[in-house]
């Protein structure tokens, strides 16, 4: 034999000598584990072979692993789950193969862990152990102690409860010097559910329905107090883990989720708070069926197309007695305060308000008032003319349309008797005003309008009123005019702040500054009371 051969052959065979041994050691350093890499139809690839000492027909511990960071320390928690024993059905150097997984609590996915091996022994116990002393007991705050609850209550479960179980505390603890890391958690959490709804779905494990067999029907529009029930079937009751509804009023940026309660096998129900229909509103929802296997599984609407409910006002005459309001406001304008010639008016007005409610008309008003005032061209007042003296007497009927939840439309028409001082001359006159609402009719909001009267004057506004405060009213108001004369164009801007005594009476002031010119100015002064019931 050749020289060479016989070195190659005897250095293969130290080496063989050399690897049993190894291998051996293996086994015997106890268990050992590999990651998924690999998930597809129809097996299941871990990176265990025999080199680390797996055998053909090995059972193989499953592991999930959970990494969460904490709301508070902000820390990252890494753990993990078991969620089943699997049986080795081909075994590499290095790679093993997996075919039957319909054994574990969820479907396997990349960067599980499988472990060969005897699982992990429990926590020896003690027998017959003193009970220890007590240790002082260590006061902690309402809110932190629902953290914890919350935090180790919520560990290994689907990302939906999690977001619910954090949403529930914040309903709870609005105030908590934790709501901002909470706040933040739930940021977090809400993203990994956008990511996991439109995620390519995963094929179900064998013996698993790709899809559910469920039953529900769309809900229909409703009056507005109408209470909702919603009922939802599913055929496969046992690979359900939970149904929920997520519902947000049209506009909203966040939806609300209500998990449905589960009666008997098949059926989940739900009973929408009052509050939901208390209101003339469009309702966007989602249901959908949260799987064992932790997918998630559409019922009605998607994130990008959710189904809608309308909160309709009832028909005439079925309608309950609305809000109604009187107001008496009086008002002071003068633009030539100190300078030459008079040019100033007083208002004075009552309204009288009702909502209505009935389809898109809103609320009806009427309202009568007076004007009485001096003035004229700037030019001819600085010259020493005299100045043009009236007084105005009106009423008026104003109908509020609702164009949509946040948009307005008010319409007024204005008659009245004009009467001249100086040449004892009186006329009949009309008038017509109109204005969009942008905002809340009954919160914060700012009003767009303008008004024609012939033979007094016309103006043009942008009002805005600030309800964010409960008990002060808070309104500021640009206001282009020509009254009291239908002479030369003003500006007048005021500022007004009230308070709420009580829920059916406030008193609100108004000050300002108009100008008809640099040198032709003045100011306003103002009150208004209102009464609701």
């Amino acid at each position: 034999m050749p020289s060479r051969l016989l070195a190659a052959l005897l250095v293969r065979a130290a080496l063989l000598l050399l690897a049993a041994p190894n291998a051996a050691a293996a086994r015997a350093e106890g268990p050992v584990e590999g990651m998924v890499v690999r998930v597809d139809e129809v097996e299941v690839v871990v990176d265990l072979g025999s080199e680390r000492g797996v055998p053909p027909g090995a059972l193989l511990h499953v592991y999930r692993r959970i990494v969460v960071k904490h709301p508070v320390t902000g820390k990252a928690i890494v753990d993990r789950f078991p969620i089943g024993t699997v049986r080795a059905d081909e075994v590499g150097s290095l790679l093993t193969i997996v075919r039957d997984v319909a054994g574990l609590k969820r479907r396997p996915q990349l960067g599980d862990y499988m472990v060969f091996g005897p699982p992990p022994p429990p926590p020896p116990t003690i027998a017959h152990a003193p009970e220890p002393s007590a240790p002082p007991a260590v006061r902690v705050a309402p809110d932190e102690a629902a953290i914890d609850a919350v935090f180790s209550g919520t560990l290994g479960r689907p990302v939906t409860e999690r977001i619910a179980r954090w949403e529930a505390w914040q309903q709870a603890f609005p105030d908590s010097a934790h709501a901002e890391a909470v706040s933040d958690e739930l940021t977090v959490l809400r993203g990994q559910l956008t990511a996991q709804r439109t995620a390519d779905v995963a094929p179900a494990p064998p013996g698993e329905p790709a899809s559910l067999t469920v039953r529900f029907q769309s809900l229909p529009d409703v009056q507005r107090g109408t209470p909702l029930d919603i009922a939802v079937a599913v055929v496969e009751h046992e690979y359900v883990e939970q149904v929920r509804m997520l519902l947000r009023r049209r506009g909203d940026a966040t939806w609300q989720t209500l998990p449905m309660r589960r009666e008997g096998d098949f059926y989940h129900r739900l009973a929408l708070d009052p509050n939901w229909t208390a209101a003339p509103a469009t309702l966007e929802y989602m249901i959908e069926v949260v799987r064992t296997d932790a997918t998630l599984e559409a019922v009605a609407g998607d994130e990008r197309r959710p189904a809608r409910v309308t909160v309709r006002p009832p028909p005439p005459g079925e309608a309950p007695q609305g809000h109604s309001r009187a107001t008496l406001s009086t008002t002071f304008v003068d633009f030539n305060t100190g300078g030459e010639g008079t040019d100033r008016y007083y208002q004075v007005e009552a309204t009288f308000t009702y909502d209505v409610g009935w389809w898109r008309l809103d609320a009806f008003q009427v309202g009568v008032g007076t004007i009485s005032g001096e003035g004229g061209p700037v030019d001819a007042l600085e010259s020493g003319a005299a100045s043009e003296s009236l007084t105005l007497g009106y009423a008026y009927a104003e109908a509020q349309f609702g164009l949509g939840e946040w948009v307005g439309l008010s319409t007024r028409i204005l008659g009245g008797n004009h009467h001249t001082t100086d040449d004892e001359t009186s006329q009949g006159v009309t008038g017509f005003e109109g204005r969009v609402r942008f905002g809340s009719r009954l919160g914060t909001r700012l009003e767009v309008g303008g008004s024609l009267l012939e033979d007094v004057g016309n103006q043009g506004y942008a009002d805005l009123f600030v309800e964010v405060f409960e008990k002060v009213p808070i309104s500021a108001s640009v206001l282009v005019t020509n009254l009291p004369v239908n002479a030369d164009l003003g500006v007048r801007l005021t500022t007004g702040a009230g308070y709420r005594f009580t829920d059916h009476m406030a008193l609100l002031g108004v000050v300002g500054w108009n100008a008809r010119t640099i040198h032709h100015q003045g100011y306003t002064l103002g009150a208004h009371v209102a009464l609701d019931w």
